[in-house]
């Protein structure tokens, strides 16, 4: 139950982030955040979330890494993950998720949060 709890406060923070850096695209006029620290805080969030995975053997975080994990065709490409249980940011299409390949409690990768 305490993990379960922890994934869904994880969700609600995924969205807390997405939603800040929605309201700056509709700010800027359709310009997503270059570098959520510095472009969301502390105008659109207090701080930036903490993620806590250590169950998976990640230490708690709230780093935001930067590098392009879509492919192509603008899919999530999970070969490009490096499982370093942060957040993960594309400031060129304003994807955010978090790099960790584990599955949650009901069986579905971290890094599929936020595309149900």
């Amino acid at each position: 139950m305490l993990q379960k709890s922890r994934e869904g406060k994880f969700k609600g923070s995924l969205g807390t982030l997405k939603s800040a850096a929605s309201i700056y695209y509709g700010d800027t006029e359709g310009i997503w955040p270059r570098d959520l620290e510095k472009d969301l805080v502390p105008k659109y969030l207090k701080e930036i979330p903490t993620i806590h995975l250590e169950k998976y053997g990640h230490s708690a975080s709230n780093k935001v890494e930067y590098y392009p994990f879509l492919d192509k065709h603008w899919k999530v490409d999970a070969k490009k993950f490096r499982d370093t249980g942060h957040w993960l940011y594309d400031s060129s299409v304003g994807t955010l998720i978090i790099d960790c390949t584990h599955l949650d409690e009901k069986e579905k990768e971290f890094y599929w949060f936020g595309f149900e």
